[in-house]
């Protein structure tokens, strides 16, 4: 049986980030559907939406600064 990189098949890409004078920041990015479809497994939901994208994102920055 052939192995393949699972990973290489998904795709997110940070195309900009805008500092907001609020202190906020707006990021533009890129994203596949292999990315949008992995997204959607791991919250089971059926849409792919900013929502979504964004609940990805606050999540994966919690983790990696130690909080769950």
């Amino acid at each position: 049986m052939k192995r393949r990189k699972i990973m290489s098949e998904f795709y997110f890409e940070i195309l900009n980030v805008k500092e907001n004078e609020d202190g906020s920041a707006t990021i533009e990015f890129e994203v596949n559907e292999a990315t949008k479809n992995l997204i959607k497994r791991i919250y089971n939901r059926k849409r792919f939406s900013k929502k979504l994208i964004r609940e990805f994102i606050i999540d994966g920055i919690k983790r990696k600064g130690g909080e769950k």
